[in-house]
């Protein structure tokens, strides 16, 4: 119960991060990075406290905060955090070199790297039927972005008899185009993957696993002295004062507020679902802004909403229910549904043979 309540509040959180994007933007000219510091140093804030809140008592906060040591700290957070900066720069490199909806496929596959690396290294195994239920969220999730026009190619075929794809024009092998924009962003996806699951496996490790408000707080922390840093490097701190107060003015803290939530989520999500299960919340996040713009603009979801929002739920069902071991689970139920109307059968052949006849006198049962 607990991992389907994180899943939705991320997914919500998910929707509505454009939504407080567009409204509460600085406008240009203030440094990305500055942005950054301040999602990671309210998530650092906010995952103490949630901590502390979460504690029983004052001694048990202390003690779980006692466990931040150095050594521990660059163990579990030092790895992750470099990956997710190796991450942004490849993500950076693909953005100036695919267009957004070649981008937008390619990056699907990283819920299917997650499962992968889930494999290779906590030996979560994905049934025949789990892997076609990532491919059915892939699907779902470019149907759901405008990316794969489903209804349009259905038309196409009943009208044409083809799929209305055009000629292979233009399909000619680019080099640059390769290697400086698929290439990166099939790397930055395979990363994604790789620090979820090592993020996975240091949350549920041992009885319990580590705390993920603590380990959040860790990540931040790692990667606030990492962007101050070569944020102070070239700007001056008259140049932080003044963005800063540009942010307050515009009201920017909504979104970043948002923002540093979802990073608490997402730990959360990682720690109870997986990393696997944490792109299916996404996908909803994806859905749930589509509904949220329908309805703040009064229009209707497209065709292609529609079945993205069918496929991405049919897979969430199907990946949650055919996991390992579901046939056994499933001859289990069938055994225990076979006993009890055994069961009910007798219990009604009784009764009908029990009533009662003339005198009172009963029939035995023959």
């Amino acid at each position: 119960m607990g991992a389907m309540l994180y899943m939705g509040l991320l997914a919500l959180q998910f929707a509505l991060q454009p939504v407080f994007s567009a409204k509460y933007s600085p406008g240009p000219g203030i440094d990305k990075t500055l942005i950054v510091m301040c999602t990671e140093f309210l998530k650092c804030c906010i995952a103490i406290w949630m901590l502390y809140v979460s504690s029983p008592t004052t001694k048990d906060f202390r003690s779980i905060m006692s466990t931040w040591t150095l050594q521990d700290w660059l163990k579990t957070s030092g790895l992750p955090a470099v990956l997710y900066a190796v991450q942004n720069i490849f993500l950076l490199l693909s953005y100036d070199n695919l267009a957004a909806v070649e981008f937008n496929v390619i990056n699907q596959t990283k819920t299917v790297s997650a499962a992968v690396f889930c494999f290779l290294l906590m030996g979560r195994k994905q049934t025949p039927i789990q892997m076609a239920a990532l491919l059915m969220l892939g699907v779902g999730a470019i149907c759901i972005e405008g990316t794969l026009d489903v209804a349009g190619m259905a038309e196409s075929l009943y009208k044409t008899g083809g799929l209305g794809l055009g000629n292979k024009q233009g399909l000619e092998f680019d080099a640059n185009r390769m290697f400086k924009g698929v290439v990166p962003c099939l790397i930055a996806s395979g990363i994604s993957g790789l620090a979820g699951t090592i993020t996975q496996k240091i949350l549920q490790a041992g009885k319990g696993g580590k705390n993920s408000y603590l380990y959040s707080c860790q990540l931040s922390f790692f990667s606030l002295i990492y962007l101050s840093s070569s944020y102070f490097y070239s700007h001056q701190v008259s140049d932080f004062t003044s963005d800063l107060a540009k942010i307050i003015q515009a009201r920017s803290y909504f979104p970043i507020l948002n923002q540093a939530l979802g990073g608490i989520l997402v730990g959360l999500v990682t720690k109870y679902a997986g990393s696997v299960r944490k792109g299916f919340a996404l996908i909803g996040g994806i859905l749930l802004t589509a509904m949220l713009q329908s309805f703040a603009y009064n229009t209707k979801l497209t065709a292609n909403q529609e079945i993205g929002g069918i496929l991405a739920v049919c897979a969430m069902y199907t990946h949650s229910n055919f996991g390992v071991g579901w046939q056994d689970k499933y001859k289990i139920d069938r055994k225990k549904q076979h006993k009890k109307m055994q069961a009910e059968i007798n219990v009604g052949g009784k009764k009908l043979f029990d009533t009662k006849k003339g005198g009172g006198n009963k029939v035995k049962e023959q």
